[in-house]
């Protein structure tokens, strides 16, 4: 064995070691005695003596460090801290709920951890990989690691106090393609949107409300939840407190869907005739049954049911070659898209959509990426002979953005280069060719009683 050491602690006590190696063993032993006056020894993992001298005092000064004593809890207290503290910080009822989603769905998963504080990084591991083994995409899954990992870090272990250590945060996300952005035709907007008024015979409500949300790009829950004070001047105003920016948007209708919106409109809810017309449409085919099952408004309602039209649609139309795959959200990107292409700045579209700029390059950045291949491509392909072609590359800042936040493609005498085959907005910003000839419509009326 070798010479007594001595080890100062922070708090200037101090601690006698000594090193010592035993057998074939390699490496360096720290002895000592713990705090508890007890015997200790730890490998130094080092087989030199003097680094063996620096990784005992760490060692030592680690053992008498004092460790936090967290009260293991059930998932149900930590779910009553989290939900306090979460209301202390003004988060919105419905970010509430979904963090509490998230939290019970990981407790079901484990149903022999009794709370939060027992579920260990290998526990999480396995969360992961039953989540994708459920058929998951990569990126549904990343989000759930996501918000696990703020439960813990933000709620459960900085504003509750109730954990020390968070075991999502070394987990791996999955490996996820990037998305393209899914753009859905003038074309195939007129289908769906035709297909919903003959199944419901030419009732327009649906219908508009699809209309509203291509036009503005606006969120389906904030759009069925629109009150009839919002209509102003020409716009409907999203207010802040619903909002999921937190900040009031104006979004400008084109006159038409403003006109039939004032004319639908009830006195407290923009669409709150929806479950009146949806009863006499039920009881005119005869249908007591579904008349009858029809509740009462609400917001929530009403975007369930046009979500449940919208797969009845694809349903419909799985063979169609005309129609992919698609969600009501793709709305919104789809208008972001054509505000993108036809040169708005990622600053100025994030005002008109009330979302973050860095969402706008996140989500939206490949219309970009094909802007500059098709111009690279277009200049190796145009011409035979040195000279030929049309322009060169456009330049594109780092980020995928020019100064103006724009890409411009070069031009060609077969019209001007477009990144993606989708139609141009028209200058009120409606969809081309979307709802054809239902501009002359007089606006909707209300439904006759059978």
């Amino acid at each position: 064995m070798s010479r007594q050491e001595v080890c100062v602690l922070p708090d200037g006590r101090r601690v006698g070691y000594s090193l010592k190696r035993r057998g074939r063993d390699p490496f360096y032993l720290a002895v000592f005695r713990g705090p508890d006056g007890r015997p200790r020894e730890r490998s130094t993992k080092e087989p030199n003596q003097k680094r063996a001298r620096d990784a005992a005092v760490a060692l030592i000064i680690d053992e008498y460090t004092p460790r936090t004593t967290i009260r293991s809890v059930t998932w149900d207290e930590a779910d009553a801290a989290m939900v306090q503290h979460m209301k202390g910080q003004n988060l919105r009822p419905r970010s509430i709920e979904d963090y509490r989603m998230v939290i019970r769905k990981l407790g079901a998963a484990f149903p022999e951890a009794r709370g939060p504080a027992e579920i260990t990084g290998s526990m999480a591991k396995q969360y992961k990989i039953a989540r994708i083994g459920q058929g998951l995409s990569a990126h549904t899954v990343g989000g759930n690691l996501n918000k696990l990992s703020v439960i813990w870090r933000k709620w459960l272990i900085e504003e509750c106090g109730l954990l020390a250590e968070n075991p999502w945060e070394k987990i791996e996300h999955p490996k996820s393609d990037k998305l393209r952005p899914r753009i859905i035709t003038s074309d195939e907007q007129a289908l769906f949107l035709e297909w919903l008024e003959r199944r419901w015979e030419g009732w327009r409500l649906p219908a508009l409300l699809l209309r509203v949300k291509a036009s503005i790009g606006c969120r389906l829950l904030e759009l069925c939840s629109a009150r009839t004070n919002q209509l102003r001047d020409g716009r409907l105003v999203f207010e802040s407190e619903p909002c999921k920016g937190r900040k009031e948007r104006q979004s400008r209708l084109p006159s038409v869907l403003y006109d039939e919106l004032r004319s639908i409109a009830g006195k407290t809810y923009l669409w709150e005739r929806f479950p009146q017309d949806l009863r006499l449409i039920y009881r005119r085919r005869g249908q007591a049954r579904p008349a009858q099952a029809v509740g009462d408004f609400s917001p929530a309602r009403l975007k369930r049911w046009i979500q449940k039209e919208k797969d009845d649609f694809l349903a419909a139309h799985k063979d169609d070659p005309r129609v992919r795959r698609f969600k009501l959200h793709n709305f919104r990107g789809t208008a972001m898209s054509r505000a993108k292409q036809a040169g708005a700045t990622y600053d100025q579209a994030s005002v008109a959509f009330g979302c973050h700029p860095e969402t706008m390059r996140k989500h939206y950045l490949l219309l970009d990426e094909m802007a500059i291949s098709d111009a690279v491509f277009e200049l190796i392909q145009d011409g035979d002979r040195p000279g030929e072609g049309n322009g060169a590359v456009p330049h594109v800042a780092e980020g995928g953005d020019d100064p103006s936040g724009a890409v411009r493609p070069p031009s060609t005498d077969r019209g001007e280069a477009c990144p993606i085959g989708i139609d141009p907005p028209t200058a009120s910003g409606a969809v081309e060719g979307a709802g054809r000839n239902q501009g002359d419509r007089p606006p909707a009326t209300p439904i006759d009683s059978p």
